[in-house]
């Protein structure tokens, strides 16, 4: 089962989680996927989001391995028009399994192209299937997971009636006459509205 924190991020926001988690030391900053090692996955430096650069990071707890089956591949195939053939190209991407991997899914809070502020989440599978039967992946992943959903809680504002919390930036913003949309609801709202 899945435990998920909802929340508005403006980049200076971002940046003050992303340096909080590195200065944890044991946290890794991965792609969802990468072409041929898994070495290319880590990210030592991430830029900001925006509209067109979203890209959802996972957050590794490095006190466990990486697994070859927590890894999953296809095959990179192009699309012939003019003949209407599927070309194998021979060369495979690979995709990090956030149901199996010790993984926490951080998708970005972005602002898009009208100026609204859409939500991002960090997200955790806690559990994953092992010899067919579903185990837990760890107490020390659990507690990872919610020492930055605290974080998170910590270090926002929460309005009635909604399921995301407002970082300090992104909320000053908001007072300040930005929009956000509300993903529960499916609605764009401005401060005044509440």
């Amino acid at each position: 089962m899945g435990q998920q924190t909802n929340f508005f991020m403006l980049s200076e926001d971002e940046t003050q989680f992303l340096e909080f988690v590195s200065q944890m030391n044991i946290v890794k900053f991965l792609k969802q996927q990468y072409e041929n090692h898994f070495e290319e996955a880590v990210l030592e430096k991430i830029s900001a989001p925006t509209v067109e650069n979203h890209e959802t990071i996972f957050l590794w707890d490095s006190r466990q391995k990486m697994l070859p089956e927590y890894i999953n591949h296809q095959e990179i195939c192009h699309y012939d028009k003019e003949n209407s053939n599927l070309i194998h190209t021979g060369m495979f991407k690979y995709y990090i399994d956030i149901s199996q991997a010790p993984v926490i899914e951080f998708q970005r809070s972005f602002i898009r192209k009208d100026d609204v502020l859409v939500p991002g989440r960090i997200w955790a599978d806690m559990n994953r299937v092992v010899n067919n039967r579903m185990e837990n992946k760890g107490d020390d992943f659990i507690s990872l997971y919610k020492y930055l959903a605290k974080y998170i809680r910590t270090n926002s504002k929460h309005y009635k009636n909604t399921h995301e919390y407002f970082c300090s930036f992104a909320n000053k913003w908001f007072v300040n006459g930005g929009k956000v949309f509300l993903s529960a609801s499916n609605r764009i709202v401005s401060y005044e509205d509440f």
